[in-house]
């Protein structure tokens, strides 16, 4: 739905361990990584498109994630002043910081240490220019993966699998006999 993701606990297998069940300080920051967590089982998507932002949401919600959709790579880096999280599938061509410029301020601001000890953000293109030229500008703006669009759920799944949380939001999943998970 677009809206953001409550806050939890949930530590991804790939990424922060947390040393005791108490994983969280005071300040809302994990003790071993310093970091601000976001949300692990929802995932974040730079997209100022209203119909990818529905269609991405219901692929994500498909395979049992939560989405927190950023309209631009603006919003996107002023949420991550806040919270980090482990994954977003960027847009290349927004509005205001298009999906280039946002992922070298990704970039930045992990060299600057604003998110303690927590590892890299992958970084995912998502566009619909499928020239090579394209897939290499990508990689050399700072991003991690190039997923073209029209996006295929299989690669989705793929991609969101490698950096699968713990526990995971099974509510608004959709099983192959058309029912939803409980």
């Amino acid at each position: 739905d677009g809206r953001p993701c409550g806050l939890s606990t949930i530590f991804m297998s790939r990424s922060v361990s947390p040393s005791s069940s108490a994983d969280l300080d005071g300040s809302g920051k994990d003790r071993v990584s310093g970091c601000m967590l976001g949300p692990m089982d929802c995932v974040l998507v730079a997209e100022d498109t209203k119909m990818n932002q529905v269609l991405m949401t219901a692929k994500l919600r498909n395979l049992g994630y939560k989405c927190k959709i950023c309209e631009n790579g603006k919003e996107l880096t002023q949420y991550l002043e806040h919270f980090w999280h482990p994954l977003i599938f960027m847009d290349c061509h927004m509005p205001e910081v298009d999906g280039f410029e946002a992922s070298l301020i990704v970039r930045k601001m992990e060299q600057e240490g604003r998110f303690g000890s927590c590892p890299a953000i992958h970084i995912v293109a998502l566009t619909a220019d499928l020239l090579q030229q394209t897939e290499q500008k990508c990689l050399s703006y700072g991003m991690d993966e190039y997923l073209p669009k029209p996006i295929q759920q299989n690669r989705l799944q793929e991609i969101v699998s490698t950096w699968q949380p713990l526990t995971r939001d099974d509510s608004h999943r959709i099983l192959p006999d058309g029912t939803h998970a409980l």
